[in-house]
């Protein structure tokens, strides 16, 4: 019975926190805790039987495994230095891997095991919509949260 309170008690989290290291070989990283949802990561395994496309070469690999991206979603904030040299390093072709841990915070203040990805490669960002048109109109909130995707290599657990 107490394993249930514990697992009950795991699931109910203040929030989290998510640490960007630098450039590899660089020290340093960027902890950021404004971000409102995380989410993606899941463990995909193609089932579908050997395709050929319409160039004659082989389309898909049953059996093969990969991983989804990790999607990170919150308001826009001025704290997410780390982010935005992620981002411009990318671009300029400099070192773009980097390590991302996310630790849970749960509802009495205390971190929880942090997951680290390893080797992380941005693959997609979506500014938020700073305009909304009318007041009247409701908008989606996820049209005005800032978005950024990644895919990563490895992870690891710390406790």
């Amino acid at each position: 019975m107490a394993e249930a309170t514990v697992t009950d008690k795991f699931a109910q989290v203040r929030g989290f926190k998510v640490e960007i290291d630098s450039a590899q070989g660089g020290s340093g990283s960027d902890v950021d805790t404004a971000w409102e949802t995380v989410s993606g990561g899941e463990l995909i395994i193609e089932v579908a039987d050997t395709s050929v496309g319409s160039d004659k070469f082989q389309t898909t690999s049953p059996g093969h495994k990969s991983v989804g991206e990790i999607t990170l979603r919150g308001a826009m904030t001025d704290k997410r230095a780390a982010l935005c040299t992620w981002m411009n390093e990318t671009v300029n072709g400099k070192p773009w891997k980097r390590n991302v841990s996310i630790t849970p915070i749960d509802l009495d203040g205390r971190a929880g095991e942090t997951l680290i990805l390893i080797d992380c490669v941005i693959t997609a960002y979506k500014p938020p919509r700073l305009i909304i048109p009318d007041r009247d109109d409701p908008c989606d909130p996820e049209t005005l949260a800032e978005e950024v995707r990644f895919t990563y290599s490895n992870w690891t657990v710390r406790a």
